[in-house]
């Protein structure tokens, strides 16, 4: 006998939902969704409370509802299924996020509650939400993040230097630059080590265990990458990229990297976002996407395709073969 999956979550929103744009155009919505348990302790007598969060993933007509109407503190009823999708942390070892997928949603609270059925939303019958709009396996440890690969979202170069001129410390300006001179990954930045860099060939060697497609791959260091990389000479032996004080990294700072986008009025940016600069901003210097996906390290030209838009150039002769 097959099991049978089915959620139901009532609570509140701890933030304002995650919204999103997958290739075929499809919306999809993140929220974080708040549920109390409330019990009475038998030694104290104290009446005691616990909050679990649970991460709702919304597709389509639900998304577009979810970012029109909902916000943080919103009250919801979701009927849904759970999900589970792997991805890889830094060390390498496999892990599991379990995620709620709604099929309905009905808003609580709201004013119209005196007719709970213009609150109610249903995604249609038929219309199943995508097999895998996740990587299968993520190399980057933001596993609650939707795969920045289904957005884009890019800076000017204006915007973008402003940025590194925000940013409080001089390790994370250098890891912020790096990235949007070379498009390399997070994880690829932070696990760098000198032996992996050749100078002379100007290329560094992204390890398989390392790259997202799990295939080793060259990372192309223009002139101002090299030059980046000779004042980080000394500072560790085996890292490229450190701290402070020469200590090799986990993670970036996101304090930091949240203030500076603050302080330049950068709405939904994330560090991700700055290998999608990177790509944009070859894109619009007439980069052929065949090159592009080469350079960065994309395993399929589909990938490289939601860039395409930025450079319509090579359609304006067709577009003048028809006037009225």
């Amino acid at each position: 006998m097959a099991g049978i999956n089915k959620v139901i979550i009532v609570g509140r929103l701890g933030n304002d939902p995650e919204l999103r744009t997958m290739p075929n155009g499809d919306s999809v919505a993140k929220i974080s969704v708040a549920t109390s348990t409330e019990w009475t302790d038998k030694t104290s007598g104290e009446k005691k409370q616990a909050t679990e969060w649970h991460s709702i993933i919304a597709f389509r007509n639900l998304a577009d509802i979810i970012g029109k109407y909902l916000k943080k503190g919103s009250q919801v009823y979701v009927e849904g299924k759970l999900r589970t999708r792997k991805w890889q942390a830094q060390d390498g070892t496999d892990r599991w996020t379990t995620e709620i997928i709604a099929d309905q949603l009905q808003m609580l609270g709201s004013s119209n509650s005196g007719n709970s059925n213009n609150n109610w939303a249903t995604e249609p019958a038929g219309n199943p939400p995508p097999t895998n709009p996740y990587n299968h396996v993520m190399t980057d440890s933001e596993s609650r993040d939707f795969d920045d690969d289904i957005r884009v979202r890019w800076i000017t170069k204006e915007q973008a230097k402003q940025f590194i001129n925000n940013i409080s410390t001089d390790w994370m300006k250098t890891i912020c630059s790096f990235a949007l001179l070379t498009g390399a990954r997070r994880t690829e930045i932070l696990s760098m080590t000198w032996d992996k860099i050749d100078f002379i060939r100007k290329v560094a060697i992204v390890s398989n265990d390392i790259a997202k497609s799990e295939k080793a791959r060259s990372l192309l260091l223009n002139d101002d990458a090299i030059e980046l990389l000779q004042k980080q000479r000394g500072k560790n032996p085996k890292y490229v990229f450190v701290g402070s004080k020469g200590q090799a990294l986990q993670d970036i700072n996101r304090k930091i990297f949240n203030k500076a986008t603050e302080k330049c009025l950068l709405v939904d940016f994330h560090f991700h976002d700055l290998r999608h600069t990177w790509a944009s901003w070859h894109v619009q210097a007439g980069t052929p996407l065949f090159t592009l996906k080469e350079l960065g390290g994309w395993e399929t030209l589909e990938m490289v395709k939601k860039y395409a838009h930025l450079n319509a150039d090579h359609l304006l002769n067709h577009a003048n073969s028809v006037k009225f």
